[in-house]
């Protein structure tokens, strides 16, 4: 029987994601399975899933994916606040990028 509360899945994610040892494989399939019962109302799950792949560059390209399958399987009243929450976390992933090139090129003209 699965858990009923999607903290217990939230929990075991970060467990593994800070494990020394950290697994993607096992840490896809903790999301999966949360997703499983929990997908249809819950946007952060979503954005949380879509943050882990995007941030391996071994799973960038899947990222995308996440995206389609939310927009798939949201309710469809939860639609256009993943939309909105989603071009936010994009703005904000576009921010980090930008300041990261912006510093490693003052890295490099220093040298």
């Amino acid at each position: 029987m699965p858990p009923f509360d999607i903290s217990f899945y939230l929990s075991y994610i970060q467990i593994e994601k800070c494990a020394t040892d950290s697994d993607e494989e096992r840490i896809i399939a903790c999301y999966e399975d949360s997703l499983k019962h929990f997908g249809k109302e819950n946007i952060d799950l979503w954005l949380s899933y879509f943050e882990f792949k995007n941030s391996k560059p071994s799973l960038h390209l899947d990222a995308s994916n996440v995206y389609w399958r939310a927009m798939k399987n949201l309710h469809t009243d939860l639609i256009e606040s993943f939309t909105q929450k989603f071009s936010l976390f994009q703005i904000n992933l576009e921010s980090k990028n930008l300041k990261r090139s912006s510093s490693s090129d003052e890295v490099m003209t220093n040298e």
